[in-house]
């Protein structure tokens, strides 16, 4: 008996795409079973105000841009699609702070090799780089003044995005898509550069952005790797020369079951969907009964935190330039008070203010907790500038990883059992506080006079852990090599194997283990 694949992988983020990629260049052969569309740009939320949301209970109807799911005091964003996270993520690439690696993972995993061998490979297929001086946006400079004055030092951050370091931009001029400079990319696909139009969590309107549909999949599909969307996997199950894979696939609207096989499986659904599926193969299907008693163990928030501040003195113009541009390290031996953060300057799509997440209910509704602040201030502004002087102060810090996913019956003894959470602000309580007291400080000496906080953290886009990487699977679920204990040749490689908080925009470490796992793979002759 022989496998339809070599490899199957499973998503099309920040970790399957790079796998799928590596792993196509190596020579085998692999398909990408990505649950979402690949979205054509035409149909971006930010060019057609619709396509908003995935519905995990109607994916057939609804599989949109947003995937929101609610677990009581915290809720998850993620995309959905082929890229992952890299359609509506903030085009931030950081490497990690050396310290992240001092404790918590396997002694395999150093800051020295990832630094050497994979960030380098990351940055260079992602285009990164900073934002040309004679484009840094309002906010730029609002938090590099906030900075001096408060005694701290800032820096601009490495951006997938595309630039014309030729062009000049204002913040105070409302930004044009004809100035943008169309060409072909590294992989022979058309993208347009930067203008500042704001858009970047609903799809650039000009594709600036270096997502991971422009540059590791289409490179993975040049060697040969087969992508296919609106794939949704729901079960893991070994066979004697490998795994069968079982999933349902939205054809006309409706659920087709269908199944494929693979010597290796790579899980790459990110930090919830790959811990729920792990979760329902051992203890619903009894597919993968060996998985270690770690799963679901080690999920942090990372810390994600936000603020509105109004700066009567600043026209900040959130609306315009690229989400996220500089950033002020409070890492390593510059943590504040015992705690590890990242503040950033912040800016959304206007679009966003008026998303209809407040009609879709449920798990979505959450998402319109800061939204209605927004909403309020642009009823107070003018029409041709209801943000101005509106700055939303981001954060990312180091939580405690204390969450844990289990199943449990949706009504007590009764229902099927869903994806349950276990995890308080407790263990987020001293960075918090600590961001949000640096937070105010910024917004004081740039001569703030009102700043809105929410209570607490409500919503994470960069959830972590679940199933970490560790030594043996007494404190992890997979190995330095990404390869679950007890499972051979299944592997995960995603933002669920990091077993602490990065303290900042994950996505490039996120990437540069995938890079690792992938040559680990090869290495081994698999």
């Amino acid at each position: 008996m022989s496998t339809d694949f070599d490899v199957v992988v499973i998503g099309s983020g920040f970790g399957g795409a790079v796998v799928a990629c590596r792993l196509a260049e190596a020579g085998s052969k692999v398909v990408v079973l990505e649950r979402g569309k690949r979205w054509k740009r035409e149909e971006y939320p930010s060019r057609s105000r619709s396509n908003w949301l995935w519905d995990d209970s109607r994916p057939e109807e609804n599989h949109g841009w947003f995937d929101i799911r609610f677990f009581g005091n915290i809720s998850t964003i993620g995309g959905a699609g082929v890229g992952g996270g890299s359609l509506h993520y903030a085009n931030v690439s950081l490497s990690a702070s050396p310290d992240l690696f001092e404790s918590g993972w396997p002694s395999e995993i150093t800051f020295g090799d990832l630094e050497t061998n994979y960030y380098p490979k990351v940055g260079a297929m992602l285009g990164v780089q900073k934002i040309p001086e004679k484009q840094r946006s309002n906010r730029t400079k609002l938090l590099q003044d906030a900075a001096l004055k408060a005694g701290f030092v800032s820096e601009l951050v490495d951006l997938a995005v595309k630039f014309d370091n030729n062009y000049i931009y204002d913040a105070a001029t409302r930004p044009d898509t004809d100035h943008s400079k169309a060409g072909l990319n590294a992989e022979g696909i058309v993208q347009g550069t930067c203008v500042h139009l704001g858009q970047c969590e609903l799809g650039c309107p000009v594709d600036a952005r270096n997502t991971l549909a422009f540059n590791y999949i289409p490179r993975a599909e040049k060697y040969g790797a087969e992508v296919r969307p609106l794939h949704i996997v729901w079960n893991i199950e070994p066979v004697q020369e490998g795994y069968k894979i079982h999933y349902q696939e939205i054809i006309n609207g409706k659920l087709i079951a269908g199944q494929t096989t693979a010597r290796i499986v790579v899980l790459s659904a990110g930090s919830i969907r790959s811990t729920e599926m792990l979760l329902r193969c051992r203890d619903k299907f009894g597919t993968l009964p060996r998985l270690s008693p770690m799963l679901g163990h080690k999920w942090s928030t990372n810390a994600n935190y936000l603020s509105f501040a109004v700066h009567p003195n600043y026209d900040v113009y959130p609306t315009r330039g690229p989400t996220i541009t500089a950033a002020i390290k409070f890492l390593g031996t510059d943590s504040y008070k015992g705690s590890h953060f990242v503040i950033e300057d912040g800016g959304f799509p206007d679009a966003l203010a008026d998303a209809p997440f407040d009609r879709a209910g449920g798990d979505a509704a959450r998402f319109q907790v800061g939204l209605q602040f927004l909403a309020s201030q642009k009823n107070q502004g003018t029409p041709q500038e209801p943000f101005k002087n509106l700055m939303p102060w981001f954060a990312q810090g180091r939580d405690e990883p204390i969450g844990r996913f289990s199943l449990r019956r949706q009504w007590f003894f009764f229902g099927p059992k869903v994806l349950h959470l276990s995890w308080n602000q407790h263990g987020a309580r001293k960075v918090l506080d600590a961001i949000q007291e640096i937070h105010r400080k910024l917004a004081r000496v740039t001569g703030s006079t009102f700043i809105f906080q929410l209570p607490d953290a409500l919503i994470t886009p960069h959830p972590l852990g679940g199933c970490p990487m560790g030594s043996t699977s007494n404190d992890g679920v997979v190995n330095h090599k990404g390869e679950a204990f007890g499972c051979k040749n299944l592997y995960i490689a995603d933002g669920s194997i990091i077993p602490r908080p990065i303290g900042h925009n994950p996505s490039k470490t996120i990437a540069a283990l995938s890079e690792r796992i992938a040559a680990m793979i090869v290495l081994d002759g698999k």
